[in-house]
């Protein structure tokens, strides 16, 4: 199997989670697709628009994934201008780690109901049958609770899954070294950005304070990659979550790169 560098491996590993998640996300939201259901943007929820809003899901996985890795084929590149291309910086390289099953494709099919809808129930019934009929209730009162009870269960389990969710971590990005300057990789609230031509040490030009500070959802993956832009120098990246170092490395030489990458949790 060919090696490649951990920063690219958690890529592949994290579209890997990526997947498994929107996977759950299908099936959940098809198993709960109730009548005039709607998207917040006020169009019927579908099984159509479902199975839609999922094949743009994986795109979006895909699109971010190959923007990796086209980021560190172009550095290299730009740092070993006379050296032969890894593999796996190659285009169409494909990590050996399969990926998890995707769903059915299509929308699924609903069967139709096995019993009679239009059996009249409305007639009184025979007195010998009325035993049946209170039994028959009994049954439906129970499921019916029982229903109830599962739903009710399930909610509270979503609550406190979107309390967690909801929760935020601060995330302090930091770029040192005696380069004079730098491009940057980060990953932010709406995922990754370049900034390019950033002076070192990187610091807030309102404030003055060091580094770039942010706040991301428990969770998240946080990623900074420092390039130097002079022919000389040394350069350092550090991932700061709530005041403790999550990761830290540093890199010297011209046009060297240094890979910071780790979770806020």
């Amino acid at each position: 199997m060919t090696e490649i560098p951990e920063v690219l491996a958690e890529a592949y590993v994290r579209r890997g989670a990526k997947y498994e998640e929107l996977n759950a996300w299908y099936v959940r939201i098809s198993a709960d697709l109730v009548p005039e259901q709607r998207w917040p943007d006020g169009s019927l929820v579908t099984p159509h628009s479902i199975y839609a809003k999922y094949r743009a899901g994986c795109q979006d996985i895909d699109q971010r994934c190959d923007y990796m890795v086209g980021h560190f084929r172009e550095s290299f590149q730009l740092a070993n201008p006379q050296a032969v291309l890894p593999e796996y910086l190659k285009p169409g390289f494909q990590l050996l780690a399969p990926l998890p099953p995707p769903v059915t494709v299509g929308p699924p099919h609903y069967p139709s109901p096995s019993f009679n809808m239009t059996k009249d129930f409305t007639a009184k019934p025979r007195k010998p049958w009325r035993g049946w009929v209170i039994a028959a209730l009994a049954c439906v009162l129970a499921v019916l609770l029982i229903s109830s009870m599962g739903n009710s269960n399930r909610k509270s389990e979503e609550l406190k899954a979107n309390a967690e969710a909801a929760a935020t971590h601060t995330v302090l990005y930091e770029v040192e070294g005696t380069a004079k300057g730098a491009d940057l990789t980060l990953e932010t609230l709406n995922g990754t950005s370049q900034l390019s031509g950033k002076a070192v040490p990187l610091a807030n030009k309102t404030s003055g304070k060091r580094g770039m500070t942010l706040e991301m959802p428990a969770g998240s993956f946080v990623y900074i990659s420092a390039q130097n832009t002079g022919s000389s120098g040394t350069i350092s990246c550090k991932i700061t979550v709530d005041g403790v170092v999550v990761a830290h490395n540093s890199s010297s030489g011209g046009y060297t790169i240094a890979t910071c990458t780790g979770k806020a949790r």
